[in-house]
């Protein structure tokens, strides 16, 4: 997601990140995320999944598309769910250790996440 989206939702995961950013001891992260620190973060330590050294593991857990209980997002603003199998595209190849769509109830709904696993090949096979 890139823009601004001003939200409480959003403003309370931007501190979120800027208070593990700054408590960070060498960890690589991959983050898609509607935090304006995330997407700074992002775009000065990651370039696609290159951020995860071969053979080093990526753990994942987002919101997918299913989820209705959404009063946490400012829906006027517009936001943005990944679709179910999106994420386990993006990794063909690695090595999933953990891969899960979890569905949990919510006060107005239902909140449904994709929680992966997922281990880097040691080396890329060679077309």
């Amino acid at each position: 997601m890139t823009g601004s989206v001003d939200s409480g939702s959003v403003r309370f995961f931007d501190a979120q990140f800027r208070r593990q950013a700054a408590a960070a001891r060498g960890a690589h992260v991959l983050a898609l995320d509607g935090s304006p620190a995330a997407i700074e973060s992002l775009k000065s330590r990651a370039r696609a999944l290159e951020a995860v050294r071969p053979a080093g593991t990526l753990i994942v857990n987002l919101l997918i598309e299913g989820t209705t209980f959404m009063g946490m997002f400012d829906e006027k603003a517009g936001y943005c769910l990944f679709g179910e199998e999106e994420l386990p595209r993006t990794l063909t190849g690695w090595q999933m250790l953990e891969d899960r769509v979890e569905q949990f109830p919510a006060p107005e709904g239902i909140k449904r996440f994709r929680t992966t696993i997922a281990r880097r090949p040691a080396a890329l096979a060679v077309p």
